[in-house]
């Protein structure tokens, strides 16, 4: 239900005319710190890590072993984002308000997709799976 809210704000949300006022530093460091909390609380982020770190807890392999794991996280992270920021640093002047609409209209439909997607998996009886086309 929130995924279906949130594709419809996303498509019926008015289109912002000018960019935000950028934020003082005092500002930007507690946004950061924010998301870097948020981030580290995330159920889906702590998972998958405990699941790792926790099979190498019995194995004799080094204490090392959960390094290139950890730092090909960092990295692959890092790369996504700074290529996102710079992406979209390049083409926002690009970007008239018809293409954002679309934009918005994409992402909108995409979230709608997947909610019904996934409630589509939770009311077929068990045993049963959404077959693709």
């Amino acid at each position: 239900a929130m995924l279906l809210w949130m594709a419809w704000r996303t498509v019926t949300q008015p289109l912002a005319m000018q960019a935000a006022a950028l934020p003082s530093r005092a500002d930007l460091l507690r946004c950061f710190g924010g998301t870097f909390v948020l981030t580290l609380s995330n159920p889906a982020t702590i998972r998958p890590f405990l699941a790792v770190f926790a099979s190498w807890a019995g194995s004799t392999a080094s204490t090392l072993q959960p390094l290139p794991m950890v730092s090909g996280v960092l990295v692959g992270s890092a790369v996504w984002w700074l290529g996102l920021s710079w992406g979209v640093s390049r083409l926002r002047h690009r970007l008239d308000s018809v293409w954002r609409q679309r934009i918005n209209l994409l992402s909108g439909c995409l979230l709608a997709a997947f909610a019904l997607w996934h409630w589509a998996g939770l009311l077929m009886p068990a045993g049963k799976s959404v077959k693709a086309a």
